[in-house]
């Protein structure tokens, strides 16, 4: 370790932190050839005289990021091998079965579907539990695998009071010697980051002299500096090789190679390229075609220290990842095929075998599909289901692309290469690449002429295009609903159940014809659950229970689509199918539309918890923040509301998820009494989605109708609210779920200043009375609001009667609609007579606003209190040096009232008010009445405006 003395004290002493309890993550960087792994293993070697476990990972740039969680495999191969099985079963805890997955040993059966997620909990889980201090090595983090990133990040920021230590090594590149890779960025900002870099000249010479047999001239001494650049393999390369010449490095990285062998060398090239599953067994039948004494060329290249056993003792390993460049770089791409095709054809038996064994499935895959034989598809497949059966979405829409570029080409109606693209297009979903799916769809849809393939492709590029918000019209007109369905029933009775398409289409039709025909679309959905199998898509099977829960709501079972949602899950679960992490987001959201919203909270966080990082589900990391800030929007819990926002607001938040965030913030500013940000969201909306295009969805106009109802109750603008509300009820349709029409009608009322629902413009009172008569009016929320608008639009209603309504919103669990309810309340016992009741109420609104932060709200019951004079509610401390009776002038002067007013409104006479006045000004130290008002507000020394 010549030149490295202060690196390594480094190392030792957080390591001595981490191995005490307290976590620490180490990122080495440097360049190639400059010594990070050997640091790492030289820790690992002090270490060995400890009881410290150290597991040792490797990435690999031919096929690192082919295998998910190919590291955690390989830690768990190093603990077994260490501890044996039983301590690692015991440590594994509940989540034994999501180990096994990755090592079979562990367990006689293995989860059949596993997110990433829970891989990540279980590798947490195993840490803590160890009885041991661990030292965790990754080699090359930057060729493993995403969800091997994914989980050191995460790990890195979750361990604590634990003695472990992951120490990861990254080779950067020049000129940027110290920049990360962009995936290992966030990394960094969590874990101690330490450059290695280049040995100074003393140091190359006292290396090269240390490794030399016999002295080094000065000349040879200059000579190895210069060449070296401080790197310290390519200083023992040039020694070992100084009798030559070279004109650099790169010339001297197989120095090796200098009279080995003929069989070695030939074992070496076969090593180069199958270093991904580099197993002796299967060496040796590849090279055996070439080289005529395996095992001696085998013990050859260990004793020149080209090849060594890797940790885990199963495989072989280059002694420097340099050595492997340079050999498979030196082969000529026939003979690089060729090797590729002779591992291709060992690990064939492999898989024979062992099917589970999904690290020589995937192996086996990586090298059919590089040397390009006809066998490579069926490979390439096997490897994406391996993918599918761990649900890592990055990795699924790599082999699945594979899989569909290696297809024969449309029109050979071929079913397998359809499902390709369709698992790709689902895996492109998950991870939020949209716009490569309309391009793909788009490709595939072009010339198309078989009828049922056509139609599948047209309503996937739909539901593409609608979500990008780039298409609004239906993605089929309903006037071709009859000869459709026909056409589909005349499809399933020739034996066509088990094609996947038809199932798709039933769900893409039944989601689009359920409003204008929900007839048909029940019977859609009834066929299509009907031929459920543990083959089906679970994507169709969960949005086909998501639509049967919506067609089942409108008709007033508010439950239903919580229910459904329930049995989508039980149904993933009992076929042991992967999504089941997204069903359970589903089923939170389906909870919060039907106004459950402790138990829709609940759930959501417990999905985000299981989610852990955004990049494992980008999708549904969104979908769920956005559900728990609509949830905590309407709980009354406004900073959740903003904590919830934010971590929402990831890269791939576009199309209607936009919309949906920036309804919300504009909602959370406009309650809050923040105009100019409400105000700046609308517009933000209308670019997101320009509801002044004649192809615009209902869907759209009706969340910027809703930002805009908001405002116009926050500002006090009745007009604006009349207009919002009957947009809404204008653009939902009676088969669609008519909750947002009564909160609208609701939230109209509010803005009104006066109590009775005589307020509205007759136009207006025409639209709300239809809605009354003929929209379902059933579930908690549409009662509440019902109750609410009972008591608005009457003239007469008693208090009583409102608290009835506030009562039903307490009951809900919002807060925010039981203040405007009892503010209602209160302006009704004050109108009655019953101040003392009307105090109490506007108590209890001013105490709630004032909790939630809720602006406009505090200023209607201020107004109130001051209206109907109810002392002790909304007023302000007198400011210094003014009585209260000046206060009390000064609320009024702050009103704009005249001294004649003033007067009357507080039994004095005239020239009395106007004395009062004026020692207010001159109190104030102000020049005139305006001044005197204007300083007030600006000050907080009234109530309210």
């Amino acid at each position: 370790m010549v030149g490295r003395e202060n690196e390594l004290a480094i190392l030792r002493e957080l390591a001595s932190t981490a191995l005490a309890g307290r976590p620490e993550t180490i990122l080495l960087l440097g360049e190639a050839g400059i010594g990070k792994t050997r640091l790492a293993l030289e820790l690992v070697e002090d270490l060995g005289t400890t009881t410290t476990l150290c597991p040792i990972s490797r990435g690999v740039d031919l096929a690192g990021d082919e295998l998910s969680f190919g590291a955690t495999s390989q830690l768990l191969r190093s603990l077994v091998r260490t501890l044996g099985p039983d301590p690692v079963r015991r440590a594994a805890g509940p989540d034994l079965r999501v180990l096994a997955a990755l090592h079979p040993q562990l367990a006689r059966e293995a989860a059949a579907g596993i997110d990433p997620p829970a891989v990540l909990g279980a590798v947490q889980t195993l840490l803590e539990a160890l009885d041991r201090p661990a030292c965790w090595v990754l080699d090359d983090l930057q060729w493993m695998d995403v969800a091997s990133q994914d989980l050191v990040g995460y790990l890195s920021r979750v361990l604590t009071d634990v003695p472990v230590l992951l120490l990861a090594t990254v080779r950067t590149t020049p000129p940027a010697l110290d920049m990360l890779p962009p995936r290992l960025v966030e990394l960094g900002r969590t874990s101690t980051v330490l450059q290695v870099g280049p040995l100074g000249r003393a140091d190359v010479a006292a290396q090269a002299s240390a490794l030399a047999d016999d002295g080094l001239t000065a000349r040879d001494l200059t000579r190895i500096a210069e060449l070296s650049d401080g790197v310290p393999f390519f200083v023992e390369q040039l020694v070992a090789s100084r009798t030559a010449d070279p004109r650099s490095a790169h010339r001297v990285v197989l120095p090796e190679l200098e009279g080995l062998s003929p069989d070695a060398r030939g074992l070496l090239a076969s090593a180069a390229v199958g270093e991904g599953l580099l197993r002796p067994a299967l060496l040796r039948r590849v090279a055996g075609g070439d080289v005529g004494d395996v095992d001696g060329a085998l013990a050859e290249l260990r004793v020149r220290g080209v090849l060594q056993p890797a940790p885990d003792g199963e495989v072989l390993e280059f002694r420097h990842a340099l050595l492997r460049e340079a050999v498979e770089a030196g082969l000529l791409a026939e003979d690089r095929r060729e090797l590729h095709h002779r591992w291709a054809a060992a690990l064939d038996d492999v898989v024979a075998r062992t099917p589970g064994d999904r690290a020589a499935v995937v192996e086996r895959a990586r090298h059919h599909y590089a040397s390009g034989d006809p066998h490579a598809l069926a490979a390439v497949r096997d490897a994406a289901w391996a993918a599918e059966h761990v649900d890592d979405d990055h990795v699924r829409v790599r082999w699945w692309g594979r899989a569909l570029a290696l297809s024969p080409l449309r029109g050979t109606l071929d079913l397998d290469r359809d499902l390709a693209l369709s698992r790709y297009v689902a895996a492109l979903w998950a991870t939020g690449e949209v716009p490569t799916i309309e391009s793909v769809l788009a490709d595939e849809l072009e010339g198309e002429t078989d009828r049922l393939r056509a139609l599948w492709l047209r309503l996937a590029h739909w539901r593409t295009l609608r979500a990008m918000q780039l298409t609004f019209a239906p993605a089929l007109p309903v006037t071709d609903a009859e000869e459709t369905v026909s056409f589909l029933s005349t499809c399933r009775s020739r034996d066509r159940q088990r094609d996947f398409r038809l199932q798709e289409v039933r769900r893409h039709l039944a989601d689009d014809w359920r409003v204008e025909r929900p007839d048909l679309a029940r019977g859609l959905l009834a066929d299509l659950l009907a031929d459920l199998d543990p083959d089906t898509d679970r994507d169709v099977a969960v949005d086909a229970y998501w639509t049967l829960g919506l067609l089942e709501a409108v008709t007033g079972d508010e439950d239903a689509m919580p229910r459904r949602m329930q049995e989508s899950l039980t149904w993933l679960r009992t076929h042991g199918a992967s999504g089941q992490l997204a069903a359970q987001g589903m089923v939170a959201v389906a909870l919060l539309n039907a106004g459950h919203l402790e138990a829709a909270r609940d759930l959501a966080e417990e999905t985000v918890r299981l989610i852990r990082e955004p990049q494992l589900r980008p999708q549904l990391w969104v979908v769920e923040h956005l559900t728990l800030a609509r949830t905590a929007l309407t709980q009354g819990d406004w900073a959740a509301v903003d904590r919830f926002l934010h971590a929402a607001d990831q890269p791939n938040r576009g199309g209607d998820l936009a919309t949906w965030w920036h309804t919300l913030a504009c909602t959370l500013a406009a309650r809050r009494g923040r105009p100019e940000l409400a105000r700046q969201e609308l517009e933000t909306l209308l670019i997101v989605a320009p509801v002044d295009r004649d192809d615009i969805g209902d869907l759209e106009r009706v969340s910027r109708a809703v930002a805009e109802l908001e405002v116009a109750v926050a500002e006090q603008d009745l007009v604006a609210a009349v207009r919002a509300a009957t947009s809404i009820s204008s653009w939902t349709s009676p088969g669609e779920l008519a909750t947002d029409v009564w909160e609208a009608w609701v939230g109209c009322l509010r803005a009104s200043p006066e109590t009775p629902g005589s307020a509205l413009p007759p136009e207006a009172a025409v639209v709300l009375d239809r809605d009354l008569r003929t929209r379902n009016r059933e579930g908690g929320i549409a009662q509440a609001c019902a109750s609410e608008l009972e008591a608005r639009l009457s003239t007469t209603s008693a208090a009583a009667v409102v608290a009835e309504a506030a009562a039903r919103w307490l009951a809900l669990g919002r807060p925010y609609d039981a203040g405007w309810c009892r503010l209602l309340e209160a302006e009704a016992a004050a109108r009655d007579g019953d101040r003392h009741r009307a105090a109490a109420a506007l108590t209890e609104v001013l105490t709630t606003a004032d909790r939630l932060g809720a602006g406009p709200l505090r200023e209607r019951a201020e107004a109130a209190a001051r209206r109907w004079r109810i002392d002790g509610v909304g007023r302000a401390v007198p400011a210094t040096g003014l009585t209260t009776r000046e206060t009390e002038v000064l609320a009024l002067l702050a009103e704009g009232r005249t001294n004649a007013q003033i007067a009357e409104q507080l039994f004095m006479s005239p020239k009395t008010a106007s004395v009062h006045v004026s020692h207010v000004i001159a109190k104030l130290g102000v020049a005139n009445r305006t001044e005197a008002a204007a300083l007030a507000h600006r000050r907080g020394l009234v109530a309210g405006p």
